[in-house]
């Protein structure tokens, strides 16, 4: 009816085998050490030395690679700064020079002048008085 086949479990058992390693003769341990092997105390310290050497090394050419750079980052720092500081300035002397143009006193007089404002000589005597019983 369907189209796959229905497979029965099988029952049959089969005896187990263990696999089959190829026999090596390890060499005995011996109780004797070589004079090879032994480390010497001194070599043992100059080991030391050495690793103690390499780390100060180290840690000396990465703090010194850090401090040029910092020393190097302040530098241009300080160039941008002035730099700046140049601009600044000659904004600064530009606009000084526009405030003493529009403030001088001939420059106020022909501003006025041309506004229709009048001097306050030439105001007459009786707003003069009127100007004084409203301040009063």
């Amino acid at each position: 009816m369907s189209a796959i086949p229905v497979l029965q479990p099988s029952t049959r058992t089969m005896p187990r085998q263990a696999p089959k390693r190829p026999v090596v003769a390890l060499p005995k341990p011996s109780a004797r050490v070589s004079p090879a092997q032994r480390v010497v105390p001194s070599e043992r310290k100059m080991a030391r030395c050495v690793a103690l050497a390499f780390v100060v090394a180290a840690t000396f050419m990465a703090s010194s690679l850090v401090g040029h750079v910092a020393a190097e980052r302040a530098r241009r720092e300080a160039i941008e700064a002035t730099t700046r500081l140049r601009i600044a300035r000659k904004a600064e002397a530009m606009l000084a020079e526009r405030v003493e143009g529009i403030s001088n006193l001939a420059a106020i007089q022909s501003w006025a002048a041309s506004n229709g404002y009048q001097p306050r000589e030439v105001v007459p005597r009786a707003a003069a008085k009127r100007m004084l019983v409203a301040s009063r």
